[in-house]
């Protein structure tokens, strides 16, 4: 979110670095991303375009003549298509660097004329107006001031607010702070914070600031004072919904529609914002300056009474964009006798909106319920500043005190309106508004508790007490003899609720750096991972250091796009009441399509690699009816993803490097037993290289995941060479925790060292299978056999030589004696292999 300094000036102005406003401003409120300090160099000049001709050597290039007062004459030859004669045009003279894009402009020829200097464009300035255009800044069009004693004075010597800084907040910082979403609230912060620097000794960088005032002038008291001498406006409204706690109307007639000025056509450029005409940008700079967003209806297209409901279903709707809508029963609107004519707190209707021709308005000025109108927004897909604002929950005193603030603003921004009427005005609000509008919020606080959990000691009224109450009057807190602490009628609803939110407020401003650190006064005992936990740990570190995988950490919830793609029935899936975004509503059923997704933004940058993440997947069993009924649906599984941008050679093959894994992962954890892969028939999956894995030990079989490589497919659909390699494996954590408990394993990693007393020989041995037998069960009925410590396959063939029907499976066996072992005893073990491969449909080859 965009915070501009030329706006700011209104309330508070500061005289201070960049770097240590950033700092100080995430130190003290919130997190300032970045400060954006936008300086027109001194050798940007305005120029007048005294005459203009065709370049004879370039039919695209036209040369010109300008004149640049004390500066001189200058010719320059530009590509501009609106260049004319008889204009006014800011100049940047040889010499002149422009920062915005880091061009340092010279003296050189353009097809044989001399050019001497640039007619600059908008944004070549740092403005970002017009950007899509390919003309230069004919100053004229947007100054009616300029003459010719203006000529070579400096574009920001002439009008200063064209340098600005900007303010760049993480809008995640303030989701409890609705009142930082507006200027006002901004500048209150910066007063708090700047003072209490100065009054600690620090140099005093505020130069000028009028906050006491607007907030003496506008309070909901007001407002009501206002609405009892007010004329009511033609326009009737009724509310007949509890999503609407405030609704205020003021109506205007013999308005004039309009492109704005300038200065408040960069206002809002640099707010982030884009203008349309006078009145809707006036709504957008009302919104940015206070936090409250405001709609403007066109008085003369509403049909009869305006009435706040909560929608139908089915109900039709057709938005400012032309976007057509079926809402639900859950939606708020705004209707008049034709039907829906705005989505409350989301977006206005083209029924009602503001055009050229547009005489009469009614702005709206209200507080909806911030969770409808956020499920609405993320229902229909919308997402809008004013939504924005609404679901941090706004205070619905200070939607009350707009009433007040807009006829502030208004005259404000008369240059820019023009004449208008003011017929009247009204607001309806619940009861328990209209009594906090009248006696406040307010919540008692202990001093000696808030000292002592805030700095460890005891309460000092001697220093204390004045220190709290400075810091709350400044934030525009009132404290009462009593102890109690009346509430800012700016700040949130779900903001300031208890007595440890207001001592929050006097730490932060009063720095949480300047906090003495304490020991720890308990003892931090050790308690060991449970079983769950070090099994993680233990296949983590197999991952890392064993197979040099990264670990991600993903997101529970998961992207729709790929569930079709991968097959999965959403009928099974935990879908999202209130979803962050449309296309993450529902809770991933699996670790896959997540890593997945990072693999193909991954894949453009390395050849190969392998990822992991580790969590809860979710999905519904016959069981399922809500978050409640947790073990119906929730496992924790580790998933395994690997890509590989080609294989030249089979032993690469990324399939065998994962069972590889696999093995290794088994191992580790100390669990005895066979890995058998049984086949499966997934869609997303290559139909040969897909299976579940199995654990056989004892008589007993247990599936603790599956591996799969995905099907071409897949990945041309995720934009990855169909060549490429990329298997996901996936390992049911609960399933393994219960194998290792049942063979009494401690969780520890088992590793076999070879000493000069072990007797370990290896032997290579090939068979011959059916061609659609899986070689994992000849490798299990040899990896069984006593005596046999690992088995190793070193080549696959198919083709002449071979039965029809047939593949060639060649083995490296590993075999561990006791040091005495003949070479006869070693052939025995073989002959075992060759006896056991047999009973399996094998032979010898």
């Amino acid at each position: 979110m965009l915070f501009s300094s030329n706006l700011l000036k209104k309330y508070i102005s500061l005289d201070i670095e960049p770097q240590s406003l950033m700092s100080n401003m995430t130190l003290h409120a919130c997190e300032v991303e970045h400060v954006e300090v936008r300086v027109l160099p001194e050798l940007v000049v305005i120029g007048y375009v005294t005459e203009t001709k065709k370049h004879p050597n370039a039919d695209s290039l036209t040369i010109c003549k300008l004149d640049c007062g004390s500066h001189g004459t200058y010719q320059i030859c530009t590509a501009a298509d609106n260049i004319v004669a008889n204009i006014f045009v800011p100049v940047a003279l040889p010499g002149c660097y422009l920062p915005a894009i880091d061009l340092t402009i010279g003296a050189r020829q353009m097809r044989g004329e001399d050019s001497n200097g640039m007619i600059c464009a908008k944004v070549e300035l740092g403005i970002n107006e017009d950007a899509d255009q390919h003309g230069i800044w004919i100053l004229d069009e947007d100054f009616s001031d300029l003459n010719s004693a203006d000529l070579g004075v400096s574009l920001s010597k002439k009008y200063e607010w064209l340098n600005n800084t900007l303010l760049d907040v993480d809008n995640k910082t303030i989701n409890n702070r609705p009142d930082l979403t507006g200027l006002l609230g901004m500048a209150i912060e910066m007063r708090a914070i700047f003072t209490n620097l100065a009054q600690r000794g620090e140099n005093n960088v505020i130069k000028q600031q009028n906050i006491a005032h607007e907030l003496s002038e506008h309070y909901p008291g007001r407002v009501l004072e206002l609405l009892s001498h007010a004329q009511s406006p033609r326009q009737q409204v009724e509310v007949k919904t509890d999503g609407c706690s405030v609704y205020s109307l003021l109506q205007l007639d013999a308005i004039t529609v309009r492109r704005s000025l300038f200065y408040d056509r960069l206002s809002l450029i640099d707010s982030g914002l884009q203008s349309k005409n006078n009145w809707v940008d006036f709504s957008n700079l009302f919104m940015t300056i206070v936090g409250q967003p405001i709609h403007i209806f066109d008085a003369d297209k509403i049909k009869g009474t305006i009435v706040v409901r909560n929608a139908s279903d089915g109900e039709h709707f057709v938005d400012l964009f032309g976007a057509s809508h079926s809402l639900v029963a859950q939606d708020i609107v705004i209707a008049d006798e034709s039907g829906v004519i705005a989505l409350a707190g989301v977006i206005g209707g083209a029924s009602t909106a503001v055009s050229d021709s547009t005489t009469n308005i009614v702005i709206e000025m209200a507080h909806f319920d911030p969770v409808a109108t956020r499920r609405t927004s993320m229902r229909i897909g919308v997402r809008t500043d004013a939504v924005m604002r609404f679901e941090k929950t706004i205070s619905p005193l200070l939607s009350l005190t707009s009433l007040s603030l807009i006829l502030d603003v208004l005259k404000q921004y008369a240059p820019m309106l023009g004449e208008y009427t003011i017929v009247g005005a009204t607001s309806i609000m619940t009861d328990e508004i209209r009594t906090k509008a009248m006696s406040g919020q307010y919540i008692t606080i202990d001093p000696e508790e808030c000292i002592r959990l805030l700095f460890g000691r005891a309460y000092d009224e001697t220093t204390d007490k004045s220190m709290m109450i400075d810091i709350l009057k400044l934030l525009g807190y009132e404290v009462e003899a009593n102890r109690d602490v009346r509430i800012p009628r700016w700040r949130g609803s779900d903001d300031m609720n208890i007595a440890h939110d207001i001592y929050e407020e006097i730490v932060r401003i009063y720095g949480y750096n300047r906090i003495e650190p304490v020991a720890n006064k308990e003892v931090i005992a050790y308690h060991p991972f449970r079983p769950a936990i070090r099994i993680n740990r233990i296949i983590e570190q197999i991952l890392v250091h064993s197979h040099h995988a990264d670990q991600l950490q993903t997101y529970s919830r998961c992207d729709e796009s790929f569930f079709d793609l991968l097959g999965y029935d959403r009928n099974n899936l935990v879908k999202l009441r209130n979803a962050v975004a449309p296309e993450l509503s529902y809770l991933r059923p699996s670790i896959l399509p997540n890593l997945l997704q990072a693999i193909t933004k991954n894949s453009k940058i390395y050849d190969s690699f392998t990822l992991f993440d580790s969590g809860q997947t979710r999905n519904k069993s016959e069981n399922f009816s809500s978050f409640l009924n947790k073990q119906s649906f929730e496992t924790t599984k580790i998933g395994i993803v690997s890509y590989k941008k080609s294989v030249s050679e089979w032993m690469d093959d990324t399939v065998l490097k994962m069972k590889e894994m696999i093995t290794d992962i088994v191992q580790g954890l100390g669990i005895s037993g066979v890995l058998q892969y049984a086949p499966t028939s997934l869609s997303h999956f290559h139909p040969k290289k897909q299976g579940t894995i199995s654990i056989v030990y004892g008589d007993q079989s247990v599936v603790i995941g599956m591996i799969g490589q995905y099907h071409p497919r897949v990945l041309e659909s995720l934009k990855i060479d169909s060549h490429a390699q990329v298997v996901g494996v996936e390992l049911q954590l609960e399933t393994l925790e219960q194998v290792v408990t049942s063979q009494g394993q401690s969780f520890e990693t088992t590793s076999h060292y070879q000493t000069i007393q072990d007797q370990i020989v290896t032997r290579d041995i090939s068979f011959v299978i059916a061609k659609d037998q899986p070689f994992g069960s000849l490798v299990q009925v040899v990896e069984s056999l006593d005596n046999v410590a690992h088995v190793e396959v070193f080549d696959l063939y198919q083709g002449e030589h071979l039965p029809e029907g047939k593949k060639s499976i060649a083995l490296t066996l590993t075999i561990v004696g006791d040091g005495t072992w003949t070479s006869d005893q070693i052939n025995e073990v073989l002959n075992q292999a060759i006896v056991e491969v047999e009973k399996i449909g094998g032979q010898l080859r």
